[in-house]
């Protein structure tokens, strides 16, 4: 058992060191870059599932711990119901489609319910699934959009352009001084962080993949979400 004294941190530590080296060198990979973007997207997303599938796992916990329960005995192997979150876990593991079969049912109504429980179950993993699944699939149609933005995230970091820098740019691309960019103003601004040349359908992939309230331009905001460091954009964004 690991105790979470010095020497448990301690040998915690040395057990992540694989792990932490793997996710750093990971970093320099673009596919990375688009699971991590996946991810994000659909985080926003996975608060509904997951509440779908707390309210799944008391209702049928409760259900299983009224047919298979017993009060009037220990929580043993003899009694695997004995408790609501017992059968709750049972309910999760289910529902889950894991099944580690320390828990089973031994009545006939306990078997059905078990039974719905897996149908439900294969019904509900559609949902996170659909979602992640979605998320990765339209980060992968704009991979190479998400790749010019992760290079002029590196030049910059490169070249020591900060929040500062980047407002000047954007301000001086921004000639009419309304707050947000467009297409041939957008890709200007790219070009000068370091993106280079791009096409006008490059651009417009990348007006469409920043711009988060879909009005069909750019706000500093969120062009400088996609290219900042994060600390270096939420310090930029407690100094406006």
């Amino acid at each position: 058992q690991l105790v979470m004294g010095s020497g448990g941190m301690s040998r915690l530590l040395t057990l992540l060191r694989p792990t932490l080296r793997l996710m750093k060198v990971s970093r320099n990979f673009s596919g990375f870059e688009l699971l991590l973007r996946s991810i994000l997207v659909a985080i926003p997303q996975l608060p509904v599932p997951l509440f779908l599938l707390m309210m799944i796992c008391i209702l049928f916990g409760s259900i299983m711990w009224h047919i298979e329960g017993d009060d009037s005995i220990p929580v043993s192997d003899d009694n695997p119901f004995g408790t609501i979150p017992r059968s709750m876990w049972f309910a999760i593991v289910t529902v889950s489609t894991v099944g580690y079969g320390d828990q089973s049912p031994a009545t006939d109504a306990g078997k059905v319910v078990a039974a719905i429980m897996i149908v439900v179950g294969v019904l509900y993993l559609a949902m996170p699934l659909g979602i992640v699944g979605n998320a990765f699939s339209a980060a992968w149609d704009a991979r190479h959009e998400i790749a010019v933005l992760a290079d002029v995230r590196k030049r910059m970091k490169l070249l020591g352009i900060d929040a500062a820098t980047f407002d000047h740019a954007f301000a001086v691309v921004d000639k009419d001084q309304s707050g947000s960019i467009e297409g041939e103003e957008m890709g200007l601004l790219l070009q000068s962080l370091g993106a280079g040349s791009l096409s006008s359908s490059q651009i417009r992939n990348l007006v469409q993949l920043v711009d988060e309230d879909d009005n069909g331009a750019v706000s500093r905001s969120e062009l400088a979400k996609a290219v900042l460091h994060p600390r270096e954009y939420i310090l930029s964004e407690r100094m406006r």
